[in-house]
């Protein structure tokens, strides 16, 4: 059974069409963000190309995304076997009736206690696939002046890529290796620790601009080299490579 605990605060930037995209932190009930070692909790992340509202059913539970690059909610499930099965929400039809049409068929897979999972849905909607993150806890909380980057793979149209990061004001003035990805791998988290302008004022909340470069796995080929993206402290930003070379960042911003 699984039961929903709290909306995420997601942000999704498509780097080449500087397109972002928010939606508010909500709490149901008494339910907190902090980790219950009784359950497990689950959110799914879209990133199939051109594809309409996509619902992620565990049994006969749903977790909706609306559309490419936007990820769902977390809900809370009892541990154990579960079966993940994939459905595309079409728009109504004239009765004003949703259709939903089967995009994959099913698979099983076991959920652990005090674990967190995000299942990644890509490729097209003709040839769907998927791959679930484990373990890395994005409803942690993260400290004053911190923000912590992932990265994760996602695009069967790029090849293997070392990871390189520089920011400015994280004491990163140049190139800084992260980790090599191929498909479907996630490196672990990277935090980094936010200066403060001289001057500035005490209150103000940190920020930093991070620059991301993609190179061809052992090579000095520059495969992608994103925009500036500006994240804030107390954020943990997860960063999708998606399919065209978009970097897709999801975030969770603690309470």
């Amino acid at each position: 059974m699984l039961r929903t605990v709290a909306w995420m605060l997601i942000t999704v930037a498509r780097t080449a069409a500087a397109v972002v995209l928010t939606a508010a932190l909500t709490v149901c009930g008494n339910n907190s963000l902090d980790k219950d070692q009784s359950t497990f909790h689950v959110r799914s992340l879209n990133l199939v190309k051109e594809s309409p509202t996509l619902a992620v059913d565990v049994d006969d539970a749903s977790m909706f995304t609306d559309g490419y690059g936007r990820a769902s909610r977390f809900t809370a499930g009892d541990p154990g076997q579960h079966t993940l099965s994939f459905s595309a929400i079409l728009p109504p039809d004239r009765d004003d009736d949703e259709i939903a049409t089967r995009v994959s068929g099913a698979s099983a897979y076991t959920f652990l206690a005090g674990t967190e999972y995000t299942v990644v849905a890509y490729g097209t909607m003709d040839d769907l696939r998927t791959f679930i993150i484990e373990g890395l806890d994005q409803r942690e909380h993260v400290e004053d002046d911190k923000l912590v980057l992932q990265f994760t793979h996602a695009s069967p149209d790029t090849p293997a890529v070392d990871v390189y990061v520089t920011a400015v004001k994280a004491g990163i003035t140049s190139r800084y290796y992260v980790d090599t990805l191929s498909l479907t791998e996630t490196s672990g988290p990277l935090e980094l620790s936010l200066l403060r302008d001289d001057g500035s004022e005490t209150d103000e909340p940190l920020s930093a601009d991070v620059v991301i470069e993609l190179m061809a796995a052992g090579t000095s080929d520059l495969v992608y080299r994103s925009d500036s993206l500006t994240f804030t402290e107390r954020n943990r930003i997860m960063l999708a490579i998606a399919s065209n070379l978009e970097l897709l960042p999801v975030s969770a911003v603690a309470d």
